[in-house]
């Protein structure tokens, strides 16, 4: 048995829609005639496109949901312009690190930093070899570092410093070479609310960046899944005299 055709209204044109409207009442009636094959067949029609308008519903209010739990997470982390109290410390060692490379010196050290390939477009892991300090004119710089364009030479700088106080001592794993230093600083560290940085972040807490304008080594690696193919590290060094 063929399915009945189902009456069909005027199409009613509108600012927001041009299909043909249907009247419900018409559908409703025209189900009456049809026989329990071709109801189940418009059944399956219509579970189908329930389905699909309920997912895209959902879908919809549970965008609206994540950004208001984002906005909503955001002001319940951290009154904005202040430090969160888990932070200070880690700052405070690594300004303690800077100020005191930059007074007495530093030994060669290694940091390591996360980039995108944009070849392969993997995460790799960067191993950067920096060079010691040699005192130049009063000043602790990198050795290596005096050039045309900066005479003087590079000394220590915040990024450094990062990447420098997690060889020192870090505080995570409880580990370094500096362990007596870093206990003079805890002996003299008073906790303080102080404003935040917004381009910067605790040495714990971030992805360190340093300065390759400074003579460096970088010896690159993949940072791949556990079913990933591994892909053999590369060596890429820049010019310049290294700290023996």
């Amino acid at each position: 048995m063929s399915i009945p055709s189902i009456p069909t209204a005027s199409a009613i044109h509108s600012k927001t829609n041009d299909e043909p409207h249907v009247e419900v009442s018409a559908i409703l009636a025209a189900l009456k005639d049809m026989d329990l094959e071709n109801l189940f067949k418009v059944m399956k029609v219509v579970t189908a496109e329930t389905e699909k308008k309920s997912k895209d519903a959902a879908k919809v209010v549970a965008k609206g949901k994540a950004k208001a739990n984002a906005k909503a997470a955001k002001r319940a982390s951290a009154v904005k312009g202040v430090m969160p109290p888990h932070l200070m410390k880690p700052r405070a060692w690594v300004e303690y690190v800077l100020a005191y490379g930059r007074k007495n010196g530093w030994k060669a050290f290694t940091a390591q930093q996360t980039r995108k390939d944009k070849n392969t477009d993997m995460k790799v892991v960067e191993t950067i070899e920096m060079p010691g300090s040699v005192l130049h004119e009063g000043v602790h710089i990198f050795e290596g570092s005096i050039s045309e364009k900066d005479p003087k030479g590079k000394t220590l700088i915040q990024k450094d410093a990062m990447s420098l106080s997690k060889v020192w001592w870090a505080q995570k794993t409880e580990e370094g070479t500096h362990e007596e230093l870093y206990r003079e600083f805890e002996a003299q560290y008073v906790p303080t609310v102080v404003a935040e940085e917004s381009s910067e972040e605790s040495s714990e807490e971030s992805e360190i960046e340093v300065d390759l304008s400074v003579p460096v080594t970088v010896v690159t690696a993949p940072v791949v899944a556990a079913t990933a193919p591994v892909e053999e590290p590369k060596k890429v060094t820049k010019k310049g005299k290294n700290a023996q």
